[in-house]
C-alpha cells in the first residue's frame, strides 16, 4: 500500500487495514466479493470528490445546485416531482433548490404543455451559460488530475467512466427514455 493510500483510507474515516487493502488487490477479481470491492472504492471516491471540490473552481452555486442544471440541461423542462426523483432528494428540498436558481435567474417555471395544471422547471440562457463557465473549468481543473498519466492509465480511466456512467444510470431508472423531459 502506497503512502497515499494509506492517506486516503486515514483521511476517510474508515478503519481499512494496511492488510486487508493489500491482500484484496492480490486476489483474483473472482474471489473479491462486491462488498469488499465498494468497501475499497466507497472511501476513494469520497476523498476524491472533496479533494476535487476543494481545488476547483469556486461558485455561489452549491454541488446539489449544479447537479439540478445539470440534469435541467441533460433531460430538458421537468416537473420538480421528477427533479426530485433524479436527485433522490425530497419534495421541499427540491422545491427550495428551484427557489434560489430561479431567484438567480438560473432557471424558469413554466405551465407544463402537457397538463396545464402543472409546472415545469427550465434552464434559462443565463443558466445554461453559467453551468456551461462551470463545467469548462471544472472539466479543465479533473483534466490536471489525470494528465500524469500514460495511456494505459488513460484507458483505465474510460473503462472506469464507463462503469461509474453505467452505476449512475441504473441509479436513475435506467436509460434515458424511462425518464421522458416534458417539453
Amino acid at each position: 500500500m502506497t503512502s497515499i493510500d494509506k492517506s486516503i483510507n486515514k483521511n476517510s474515516g474508515d478503519a481499512t487495514s494496511d492488510h486487508a487493502t493489500t491482500q484484496s488487490s492480490k486476489q483474483p477479481p473472482e474471489d473479491i466479493s462486491i462488498e469488499e470491492i465498494a468497501a475499497r472504492l466507497r472511501p476513494l471516491l469520497n476523498r476524491l470528490v472533496l479533494i476535487y471540490y476543494r481545488q476547483s473552481v469556486h461558485t455561489a452555486l452549491t454541488a446539489s445546485q449544479i447537479s439540478i442544471l445539470s440534469v435541467l440541461e441533460h433531460h430538458g423542462s421537468m416537473r420538480i416531482s421528477d427533479i426530485a426523483k433524479f436527485e433522490s432528494i425530497r419534495m421541499p428540498t427540491a422545491s427550495n433548490a428551484i427557489h434560489r436558481l430561479e431567484f438567480d435567474g438560473l432557471v424558469v417555471r413554466e405551465r407544463d404543455k402537457h397538463d396545464r395544471r402543472g409546472v415545469t422547471v427550465a434552464l434559462t440562457d443565463h443558466g445554461r451559460e453559467e453551468l456551461e463557465r462551470i463545467n469548462a473549468q471544472r472539466n479543465l481543473e479533473f483534466a490536471r488530475f489525470i494528465a500524469q498519466y500514460t495511456e494505459d492509465g488513460k484507458e483505465l480511466a474510460l473503462k472506469l467512466t464507463d462503469v461509474l456512467e453505467r452505476i449512475l444510470n441504473d441509479h436513475e431508472g435506467g436509460p434515458e427514455d424511462e425518464h421522458p423531459a416534458h417539453d
